[in-house]
């Protein structure tokens, strides 16, 4: 936080997201996962004005993600990919719309989605 308030220009904003729930990748270097509170307290620690911080995805969303990591190898496979893909996108469609009407994205966000203003 720290180098990205150095960087940017005065008055700037920064628009920033950051994992919350997932597989752990980047392995071996998968060390943090931020919730709201820590980033509030990373960016005005860094000296930025929080201007948003949103959770992205819910609960479901987290299943289609998930669902969507253990299949992720059959992709690769011509005709299952090409069959899959197509039959995807309804499935994360009403996904996403169960997380809308549960509205759970506060308690099982996959994302945020952090604004900040120097």
């Amino acid at each position: 936080m720290g180098e990205i308030y150095r960087v940017l220009k005065p008055s700037g904003t920064a628009i920033i997201t950051v994992p919350m729930l997932g597989y752990i990748h980047n392995a071996p270097y998968d060390f943090y996962r931020y919730t709201r509170y820590g980033l509030q307290m990373l960016a005005e620690d860094a000296g930025f004005t929080v201007l948003e911080i949103t959770p992205i995805g819910g609960f479901f969303a987290f299943l289609g993600y998930v669902f969507a990591t253990v299949i992720s190898p059959l992709y690769g496979i011509p005709v299952i990919g090409k069959l899959l893909v197509p039959l995807l996108y309804p499935l994360y469609w009403v996904l996403l719309q169960l997380d809308r009407m549960t509205k759970n994205e506060s308690l099982f966000p996959l994302n945020y989605l952090l604004v900040v203003k120097k």
